[in-house]
């Protein structure tokens, strides 16, 4: 293990979280251990399974008054915001190319405090980003494998 979770690679989890939340609920709780066991192995974090549930948990609420309409267009704009996760940073700037990257060189040296409450707070400045036209829309047909 490297060091902790960073908040971009936590709100990207958040989201994914979110998603099965608001699509497929009975499914969430499988998918938020899933996810904190994928990390886990990566990073110190012991409270990731907490912290992804509250985060999905409140991003899926804020996405779901934010993006108030049928489902197909719900879940297109929570594909945008993970787009925003995984391309740029809360402050509407993109993230660097990384030529270096495994969990070794993209964490944190110590835990981040609140990083569910961090999170919504980036996920609904991703929201106005995109709305004001900062962050450009995702390109047709991307997918979060193809990050």
């Amino acid at each position: 293990m490297s060091g902790y979770i960073s908040q971009n690679t936590f709100n990207t989890a958040a989201v994914i979280a979110a998603e099965h939340l608001m699509f497929n609920p009975t499914s969430f709780i499988d998918v938020v251990f899933k996810i904190a066991e994928n990390y886990r192995g990566s990073y110190k974090d012991d409270t990731l399974v907490k912290d992804v549930a509250d985060a999905g948990r409140e991003i899926a609420l804020l996405l779901e008054k934010a993006f108030p309409g049928p489902p197909e267009e719900q879940h297109k704009q929570l594909t945008q915001i993970l787009y925003c996760t995984v391309k740029y940073n809360p402050d509407g700037s993109k993230i660097p190319f990384r030529i270096f990257n495994g969990t070794l060189f993209n964490s944190e040296k110590a835990h981040i405090q609140d990083l569910a409450k961090n999170s919504a707070t980036d996920i609904a400045a991703y929201i106005s980003l995109v709305s004001k036209g900062i962050i450009p829309k995702m390109p047709t047909g991307w997918k979060f494998s193809d990050k």
